[in-house]
């Protein structure tokens, strides 16, 4: 999808509509639309830094269902000031161990 973005790739009609499909958009505000127009709304937010940071095309429907579950379960929220927590810090990353 980067590649398409960038132009180092051409594009054909299955890459617009999946395109559209990802942003929720149409394919003419893919073509027509200057970026910065684009109207920004939270999930739409979600969907472009979740693909930024590699989350696969295919996945990204589920990726964002998952996050909209988190955040709208009132016991997943906290009331809990973030400088408050008494948490143990990171010990860093966690090896990775072989997959059985």
């Amino acid at each position: 999808m980067s590649r398409l973005e960038n132009g180092l790739t051409p594009y054909d009609q299955d890459d617009l509509e999946m395109a559209a499909d990802l942003y929720k958009c149409t394919i003419t505000d893919l073509l027509t639309r200057p970026p910065e127009e684009a109207p920004k709304t939270p999930e739409m937010q979600l969907r472009a830094a979740m693909l930024s940071y590699g989350v696969d095309s295919e996945d990204l429907g589920r990726a964002v269902s998952a996050v909209k579950v988190f955040v709208d379960d009132p016991d997943e929220q906290s009331s809990q000031d973030p400088l408050d927590d008494q948490s143990a810090p990171s010990s860093g990353r966690r090896a990775k161990e072989p997959s059985q």
